[in-house]
């Protein structure tokens, strides 16, 4: 960046014009701040710029001070600004707002100074903190991020701390704030004491918005004392005027959605072991994007989950374009987007496990979407052809199938018969290698072996479905030919259609990459021990396996396979 070489009455004078700008603003998008940010930044005597900043600081109300905030904060030093921000929290000429927004400013810049020492210096503490916590519980009703802050602050508590925080907000705050932050608490899975004290909580809050987290608990808890509170605190809100059994989608939506509309929704095709990505987002009026990106996995449910409350377009396009590097990528509607997302958090309910409340709190991107209905097998029937069974080779055209195979700890058969497999290689190295007809021979029984093993009703079962999703998926980019193949053989996988799977390539070439694949691991273990030298029993074990695989017979065994 070239810096501009500025006289101090030009810096004044374009430092003040963008802070006049800003106070025409109601918010301040994330692009704004960056160009704002990277103008002041070409100023070579960026020292002056953050002096002007931390003086008209000092003569700002509230709500403008916040924004000079997060210029200094950016621009300056702890070191240069300790002394001015200390005389702003100890003069009595400041006000409280002011004495607060300098000791945030001086924690950011990495200040150590114990929290108590701020408070000391205030006119009226309790009024202070009062106003952060509201200030904190209406922003994490519209920022995810606010929320999970607050949601991390009280899990690092110890769990009487955790009580007791909650029941103060109780007596203080809203049942709007409160419940923003007991959902996503309770289905976290929290210790019983806090699950109780939640669970009573959403009780006297009078919101639908806690009716669906209630019956969960009815539904899927086995304590059964945790369950009869959970039914006492419905029958209160049944008391208190809440509509247990209407559709409470309207009123349960998230005040994020009044200021942001729904922008782009991607996912990708399943990988091989289950798991699909997913991203979500918003556009404020600002051009801001709110976005999440969440994993999941049709066996385990939701996986792993973060989100960015106000990136730039750009942005948001560097972040579409990394997660197509390596697998197709659809543009999907939100509607879809939630059929899978809470198929997935069932899997968690069920298995009774704990839910992110950073997952929690980003979903709320989609609380005034409806949900997509399920009926992906009976749209897929008219594209069924049993002539393209056989043609479905033609699905590894995409990238993403190179890793539909399975791994050791995706099936006992397959941890118990990969080591058998890879034992008679070795035993039979040289004449497999002098004889491909008869390598090719047992490769293909071997084949027929695992998939009529492996492929029991309940792998068939994840298959058509994860086979079914992707039929849908490949409707949407009218991509015809393999939308059909992906029908065909999510029909032919349905247990109750009794096709012998053995017999589709499809199927065929996932248990050869199988096998191939377990074979390049074990080929892999062995050259990383024979690097490893570091003990006298390391040497030996590397010589044994060494012996197993001398003339490296077993890789040009598997470079054999890959071309059969």
């Amino acid at each position: 960046m070239k810096l501009r070489d500025l006289s101090k009455l030009q810096i004044r004078s374009e430092v003040m014009l963008m802070l006049q700008q800003l106070n025409s603003l109601d918010e301040m998008s994330k692009e704004q701040q960056d160009n704002y940010l990277n103008k002041l930044r070409s100023i070579k005597d960026i020292d002056y710029v953050v002096e002007i900043l931390v003086k008209e600081l000092g003569r700002s109300d509230y709500k403008k001070g916040q924004l000079i905030s997060i210029f200094i904060q950016e621009l300056g030093d702890l070191e240069s600004l300790k002394d001015i921000l200390w005389s702003y929290i100890k003069s009595p000429m400041s006000s409280d707002e002011l004495k607060d927004i300098a000791g945030i400013i001086l924690k950011s810049l990495g200040d150590q100074t114990d929290p108590e020492e701020f408070l000391n210096y205030l006119d009226d503490p309790k009024a202070i903190v009062d106003k952060e916590t509201q200030k904190l519980l209406e922003v994490a009703s519209i920022n995810p991020e606010a929320q999970i802050d607050f949601l991390d602050f009280l899990f690092s508590l110890p769990e009487s701390e955790q009580i007791n925080l909650v029941s103060s907000l109780k007596e203080d705050y809203s049942s709007e704030y409160l419940v923003n932050i007991a959902v996503p608490a309770l289905e976290a899975k929290p210790s019983i004491k806090l699950e109780e004290a939640l669970i009573k909580i959403l009780g006297e809050t009078r919101s639908p918005i806690a009716i669906p987290a209630l019956n969960d608990v009815l539904k899927y808890s086995k304590n059964e004392i945790i369950k009869k509170h959970a039914q006492k605190s419905l029958n209160m809100l049944k008391l208190s005027g809440v509509k247990l059994n209407q559709d409470n989608q309207g009123l349960s939506a998230s005040p994020i959605t009044k200021t942001s509309d729904i922008y782009e929704c991607h996912t990708n095709m399943t990988d091989g072991i289950g798991n699909q990505g997913f991203i979500i987002s918003r556009i404020k009026p600002n051009k801001d994007i709110l976005m999440l990106n969440v994993v999941i996995n049709d066996v385990h449910g939701i996986l792993d989950c973060f989100g960015f409350y106000g990136i730039s377009k750009q942005d948001f396009s560097r972040i579409i374009e990394k997660f197509q590097e390596k697998s197709t990528r659809f543009l999907v509607s939100p509607e879809y987007c939630k059929l899978r997302l809470e198929e997935a958090e069932k899997i968690n309910k069920e298995n009774n496990l704990p839910i992110s409340y950073e997952y929690a709190a980003w979903k709320s991107l989609l609380s005034d979407v409806s949900i997509l209905e399920n009926d992906f097998e009976k749209l897929s029937k008219k594209w069924i052809s049993k002539d393209l069974i056989h043609e479905t080779a033609l699905l590894y055209k995409f990238p993403d199938f190179q890793y539909w195979f399975f791994e050791e700890e995706d099936h006992s058969l397959i941890n118990e018969t990969l080591p058998v497999l890879i034992k008679e290689i070795c035993e039979k190295k040289e004449y497999f290698i002098n004889n491909k007809n008869e390598l090719k021979t047992w490769l293909e029984s071997n084949i027929d072996k695992l998939t009529s093993q492996v492929f029991n009703d309940e792998i068939k079962n994840i298959y058509k479905n994860r086979l079914l999703d992707l039929t849908y998926l490949l409707n949407t980019r009218d991509l015809e030919l393999f939308r059909n193949i992906a029908a065909s053989l999510a029909w032919c996988i349905t247990p109750e259609n009794s096709y012998d799977v053995k017999t589709v390539p499809f199927f065929r070439e996932m248990m050869k990459r199988t096998i191939l694949e377990g074979f390049v691991r074990y080929q892999y273990k062995i050259d990383r021990d024979t690097e490893e030298t570091s003990s006298i029993n390391k040497q030996k074990q590397n010589n044994s396996s060494k012996a197993l695989t001398n003339d490296d017979d077993l890789l040009e065994i598997i470079k054999i396979l890959y071309k059969l």
